[in-house]
This record gives C-alpha cells, sequence and structure tokens, in this order.
C-alpha cells in the first residue's frame, strides 16, 4: 500500500521513505512517472513513522511574520554569470559562498540521458550543473540521509529544491541545524519525468543531445526560449518540436497531482531564502529592469537575514514588497489550477504514446494530417452551425 491514499496529498518528498526504521518504504513510479511511497506490509511494524513525518499539510508558521519576508529585486553584478543564470544570479553568489568556505551544495541537475536528480556539489564545476531552470521533478534517492551525516560531522550545507522537498528534509531531520541552509524556487508545478523522458527521446532521435535548456537567454529573460546543444555541433532554439515541453507543461496536463494542492503557494516559506524570477520588474522598476533577468529574493528567517549580508555586495539590489513581487508571480499567492481535460490526456497518452499527445495537444499539431483534419472538422461544424441559423 502507498503511504498515502491519495495522490493529491503526496508530493513525492522522501521524508516518510528516509525516516522508515524498517527500511521497508520504496519510491515507486507510477503510470505518469511520478514517484510515490509503497509500502512493503511484510517488513512493516506499523510504528506509523512514515505517515508522522509528512508535512504536506502541515505548514507551520514562521514566527515573527511581521518582520518576514525580506524582499528583494536582485541582479548579480557579474553580468556573464547572470546570463549563465536563469534569472538574476542568485544562486550562483549564494552557493559561492558555501564552496568557497568549504561547504556541501545540493541541487537539480540533468544526470545521465538528461533525467533530473538532485546530486552533492563540492566544487563550482559541478555546482554549474544546478544552475538553471528544470520543471521535471527530480529524484531526491537517498539525499537526505547523506545530508543527515555531513551534518552531524559538521560540514556546512546548502540545499536547493521546491518548497515541498525543503519541508520534506526539515521534517525528516526533525531538527534546526545551524550548519544547515535551505533554499527553495519559486515553483509553477513539477513536469512529469515519464513525459519528458519520451520528449528527450523525440528530440534525439538523429543526434546525441549534449547539453539542453528550458530557458535560453541568449534571445531574452522573457519568452520560451527552450534550446538545445547537439554533440555534433548543432544548436537549435525555439524549434517546434522543441517548444512542445514548454507548451505541455503551461497547459498543466502533465504537472504531478499534488501540484495543484500545494500549501506552499504563498509568502509563509518553509526555508530560509527563496528565489524566482521577479516578473513585473519593468512595471514597478523599470530602470532596474534590463531585460538580463532579475531575480526576486525572499529572506525568510533570522538566519537567512544573517547570511544575505555575507553576500549582499554581489548583487544590485533594490528592496521590494509583497504587492510589487506578486503581481506577476501567481505561484506566490495560490497554486497551478489543474487542466479539466487531465485525465483525457492521460489516457491518450497511456493508450496512443507521445507522439499522438504531442498532435493531439499542442500547436505542432496544426502542422500534420492530424491538425489538418481536425481544422477541417472544426470548418465543416462552423459552416453548419451557419447554416442552421
Amino acid at each position: 500500500m502507498y503511504v498515502k491514499e491519495s495522490k493529491n496529498e503526496c508530493s513525492g518528498c522522501t521524508a516518510c521513505m528516509n525516516a522508515c526504521p524498517s527500511i521497508c518504504i520504496t519510491m515507486t513510479e507510477d503510470e505518469e512517472g511520478f514517484l510515490y511511497p509503497l509500502i512493503d506490509e511484510n517488513l512493516c511494524t506499523n510504528c506509523d513513522l512514515c505517515r508522522k513525518v509528512c508535512r504536506f499539510k502541515v505548514q507551520s508558521e514562521r514566527p515573527n511574520r511581521d518582520t518576514y519576508p525580506i524582499i528583494y529585486a536582485a541582479k548579480n553584478k557579474n553580468v556573464t554569470v547572470r546570463m549563465k543564470s536563469s534569472s538574476g544570479g542568485a544562486y550562483t553568489a549564494i552557493s559561492d559562498y558555501f564552496l568557497e568556505n568549504g561547504g556541501y551544495v545540493f541541487g537539480a541537475a540533468f544526470v545521465e540521458d538528461f533525467k533530473v536528480s538532485h546530486t552533492k556539489a563540492k566544487s563550482v564545476e559541478e555546482r554549474d550543473s544546478h544552475r538553471g531552470s528544470k520543471y521535471v521533478q527530480s529524484n531526491l534517492n537517498d539525499i537526505f540521509k547523506e545530508i543527515k551525516l555531513l551534518l552531524k560531522d559538521n560540514n556546512k550545507i546548502l540545499f536547493t529544491g521546491t518548497a515541498c522537498q525543503v519541508s520534506g528534509l526539515n521534517s525528516y531531520l526533525a531538527r534546526d541545524y545551524e550548519n544547515l541552509f535551505t533554499l527553495d524556487v519559486v515553483c509553477y508545478g513539477t513536469l512529469s519525468p515519464k513525459l519528458f523522458s519520451d520528449y528527450i527521446a523525440a528530440i534525439t532521435k538523429n543526434k546525441k543531445l549534449k547539453e539542453y535548456y528550458f530557458r535560453e537567454k541568449k534571445i531574452s529573460w522573457r519568452g520560451i526560449n527552450v534550446s538545445a546543444v547537439y554533440v555534433d555541433g548543432t544548436y537549435i532554439c525555439n524549434n517546434k518540436k522543441l517548444n512542445v515541453i514548454h507548451e505541455l507543461y503551461s497547459k498543466n496536463f502533465a504537472l504531478r497531482p499534488s501540484c495543484h494542492n500545494c500549501y506552499f503557494t504563498n509568502l509563509n516559506r518553509v526555508s530560509d531564502m527563496t528565489l524566482g524570477d521577479y516578473w513585473g520588474i519593468e512595471d514597478v522598476k523599470p530602470d532596474f529592469d534590463d531585460s538580463k533577468g532579475v531575480s526576486v529574493i525572499l529572506i525568510n528567517t533570522p538566519k537567512g537575514k544573517i547570511f544575505f549580508e555575507n553576500i549582499k555586495e554581489k548583487f544590485d539590489l533594490l528592496i521590494s514588497n509583497a504587492a510589487d513581487c506578486t503581481k506577476k508571480q501567481p505561484r506566490l499567492s495560490f497554486p497551478t489550477e489543474q487542466s479539466p481535460i487531465r485525465k483525457e490526456f492521460w489516457h491518450d497518452y497511456s493508450q496512443k504514446g507521445f507522439k499522438f499527445i504531442v498532435r493531439k495537444y499542442t500547436s505542432l499539431g496544426k502542422y500534420t494530417r492530424f491538425g489538418a483534419m481536425r481544422l477541417i472538422k472544426k470548418t465543416i461544424f462552423f459552416f453548419l452551425s451557419a447554416l442552421k441559423k
């Protein structure tokens, strides 16, 4: 049986798996490619710790809510760093501090076959794999246990993830470690790893992929700008086939079910600091916007405030407020709405595969025979309706 009966109430944070004293829980992929904790009832002792450690619906209030979060718009002063980052280059500055002081950095990276997993970085080269947006849900594996051992040995640790992953780590550790700093990213929702793997297979049918970016900045910080670099040197950006993944993602067909029931899409953050894109900066402070990327930084705890003093000189900063930073960043106010045809999408996917759902559910379909037939049917329906009138 699963730890949670409803998939709407499981973020896949792995806290229950890591906390299980009987080691009877495994993270098991479902038909949509998301991982859920499955209990081996032959090994289970019914201690119920797996359910006690789950923090999905229990979001504790931060102290001093009148003081936090402290909100900034930020741009890394190093333009090269900023251009290699998704937004304003804040993550690089934060993680640099930990690496320079002998610490470890944990974050999401593309690994073999462009799957997304959390990895440990001890060097700048390893850390750089964490930079850039990755809309796919990352596999945490046994990262929580590794972090706990490193913390007990007095190592400085930076953990970066979605708010639900940070919450899961906090719950698993069950105490505050002074040498742990948590950083969450403003999250739209996490994409199905299965869907993304099928997509990668489709765009690498005839070429081997070397690099992939959900958001390419050479054109603009804004917009889709999906890009790929192949081993043979071919570079593609904003190709219709590349962009289908962003279209499927933004139409909310393939997000984890719990993302539509997220308890972390507000300003009551669970981490020491929150990072995201400062969408709308061109409206609230046009002089600060140069189209190369601006981060919104939320300092959520006294620990976060003290730490920020160590790195603030690396940024051009502008003090901000909740009203301005949430105007065009809705994930700081409410969860992403589920598509009304999500079930239909997954039924089609399971029965007919990736190529079919691309033809049916994305704009690429209008360039195929399937899309042409759909257009013909709509045209016929339009004329028949007009005749009836």
